[in-house]
């Protein structure tokens, strides 16, 4: 079935099969370590580093598809929203390291030019140039 195909397993995932691809149904992607501190008593922490926490081929089907939904809506108050709340979002999966952008770098460049006037998708674009230049 479709199901056990996957995203880009060849034929259109679903959400389920994403969920069964990460073992752990949606559920926030970290490991938690438990350790005894010098007292005696039991601490978590989650351990997440700078490692990617979604699976890439989603987020470019994602990201492609928003932007889409962004230049096609018809209503102007709806496609601002629509942008702003994209940007806000993407600007913030790159800042926290859950998202490269490397791979959709133009795309998202283009986004942030035509949307230049709404001021989440400047912001965005400033993101990019900075990431670029490290």
């Amino acid at each position: 079935t479709s199901d056990d195909n996957g995203v880009g397993g060849g034929g259109g995932g679903t959400k389920r099969s994403i969920a069964k691809q990460s073992g752990n149904h949606g559920r926030k992607h970290s490991k938690k370590v438990r350790r005894k501190d010098s007292r005696g008593s039991t601490q978590s922490k989650s351990l997440q580093g700078s490692r990617t926490l979604l699976n890439a081929e989603y987020m470019h089907m994602f990201v492609s598809n928003c932007i889409s939904s962004c230049e096609n809506t018809q209503d102007r108050n709806r496609q601002y929203k629509y942008v702003r709340l994209f940007s806000v979002f993407l600007h913030t999966l790159i800042q926290k390291n859950i998202f490269q952008v490397e791979d959709l770098y133009i795309e998202v460049q283009q986004f942030c030019i035509k949307f230049s006037r709404v001021e989440e998708a400047a912001s965005l674009f400033k993101l990019l140039k900075e990431t670029q230049t490290r």
